[in-house]
């Protein structure tokens, strides 16, 4: 396949985020959490906080400490542009769409590259956490790029130096993904896993693939024992993060594990939007398996294969999640969807009708999502642009707002913002702590589990001013507190 059809793709589908990118996260892909809403502000909530002020607490949110290498990629894009969420969204849209262009530097995955631009970067929830200011997908193309390093590992004529870079490069890509958020770290295990499973399968070479399995788990030791140290030097407020945030999780008895894993599967994921990913899944693995034992694939393909088949028993750790928003399932979506771009890229470059039957279903596949989105092309809002707009209207001075949707509501402005939740973080008294200008909280305070009325504070009553904003569908107030009442 000629590179100019993938490229084109890749353009068209660039053009049709544009309509995105100032608009509110849509309602579709999450509608079980405010996540998105609140946590594109959240994440960039410390680095935003440092280039305002000059000043930087670690203990101030609770997002730098788990994904320190996100605000530090951010950083130099927010220091010449500015602030703003359309900076944030574009760095992660610019970079996932840059990963595809390795693919289709590699000779002989040209039609891979076609088709996981037309599967992977067309499905619904990836298609649209693309211009999220999130962690997951950046963390997500990570993987990708260490797949593409793990790839070039496994030609036949890569010298055997190169091989070890390669997997030095792929291992390295691995570290940045968890760097950017701490819950992709169980995909450490990734390439050593894989390896070793190259090294049971070929017949040829196996001491050189035990090799690179031991360089892998070297080099993932070593890099997670850099991790390691970030941990060690902020051990306590570390732990009281994660503690909060994945204590409870699974489910202890075995009765309820399979009860929640029946649950998620038929409230989660047999769903309208996702049933084509599961129908191409089973088919996807039988398709990749025929060609296997058909007629002798390359080691490269075989390599393809087994990281795609190992990265999925991976994700499957995640069924038996209590709490499973779509956005914990993004690199589920992703490997489901390559692994299908590999069995049609697989038949693709067969003859005759296992051509054409490959073009057509991965077109079916891809046009089966465009109801959805052009469904919420038409639902587009832009209330927390609307917040925006009002709250930089005024001059802050470093000023604190606090609430959860304070640093989404924020962009742009001089306001320095922090997360309030109740029995977890910033809820000891926070208004001294912090003198604020603005509390910015849900009229039924949800957002923070009612921690201000666990203060015996009601913003109302404490404000000279409010606004209220119709966000998605939840009432946020503005509550602008009476002069000189936290000032310090």
């Amino acid at each position: 396949m000629k590179r100019f059809f993938p490229l084109v793709l890749l353009c068209l589908l660039f053009l049709m985020h544009l309509p995105f990118l100032t608009s509110d996260p849509d309602r579709i892909t999450d509608v079980h959490t405010r996540g998105a809403w609140t946590d594109e502000g959240l994440y960039s909530a410390q680095l935003r906080n440092y280039l305002i002020s000059g000043e930087f607490d670690i203990k101030e949110n609770s997002t730098f400490v788990r994904g320190p290498l996100l605000n530090m990629l951010q950083f130099p894009f927010f220091y010449l542009f500015g602030n703003q969420r359309i900076v944030a969204r574009l760095i992660v849209l610019l970079i996932t769409f840059a990963v595809p262009l390795l693919f289709l530097r590699l000779k002989g995955f040209e039609a891979f590259a076609f088709f996981s631009i037309l599967l992977i970067y067309s499905q619904l929830h990836l298609f649209h956490f693309s211009h999220y200011a999130l962690a997951e997908m950046l963390a997500i193309d990570m993987v990708l790029v260490s797949v593409y390093f793990f790839i070039r590992s496994q030609s036949e004529k890569a010298l055997s130096s190169h091989r070890a870079w390669y997997i030095l490069l792929a291992t390295c890509f691995i570290f940045i993904a968890y760097g950017l958020k701490i819950q992709f770290l169980y995909l450490a295990a990734l390439l050593p896993f894989s390896l070793l499973v190259v090294a049971f399968t070929v017949s040829r070479e196996r001491g050189q693939a035990f090799h690179l399995f031991g360089l892998s788990v070297l080099f993932a030791l070593l890099l997670a024992g850099l991790y390691a140290v970030w941990y060690a030097i902020n051990k306590s407020f570390y732990d009281y993060i994660m503690l909060e945030e994945t204590g409870g999780r699974f489910a202890s008895d075995p009765g309820q594990l399979i009860e929640t894993i029946r649950w998620n599967f038929n409230f989660f994921l047999w769903v309208r939007e996702l049933k084509p990913l599961w129908i191409a899944l089973p088919v996807s693995l039988m398709v990749i398996i025929w060609q296997r034992f058909r007629r002798k694939t390359g080691r490269q393909s075989l390599a393809m294969w087994v990281i795609g088949c190992c990265w999925l028993i991976l994700e499957l750790h995640k069924l038996p999640m209590w709490y499973l928003p779509n956005r914990y399932l993004l690199p589920l979506f992703a490997v489901v969807s390559l692994l299908a771009a590999f069995a049609l890229s697989l038949l693709y470059l067969q003859r005759g009708i296992y051509k054409w039957s490959a073009l057509m279903a991965g077109i079916l596949i891809a046009v089966l999502n465009v109801p959805f989105h052009y469904r919420i092309y038409e639902e587009r809002s832009d209330g927390l642009g609307e917040m925006n707009h009002y709250l930089a209207s005024v001059k802050y001075d470093g000023r604190y707002g606090l609430g959860s949707w304070a640093a989404s509501a924020s962009w742009g402005s001089d306001m320095r913002t922090a997360p309030v939740w109740k029995d977890y973080f910033n809820a000891k008294d926070p208004l001294q702590q912090f003198h604020p200008a603005v509390i910015i909280t849900e009229t039924d305070q949800s957002d923070s589990n009612q921690a201000w009325m666990q203060l015996g504070i009601d913003p109302g009553e404490y404000s000279d001013s409010a606004r209220i904003f119709r966000i998605w569908k939840y009432d946020v107030g503005v509550y602008w507190l009476k002069q000189g009442l936290a000032t310090p």
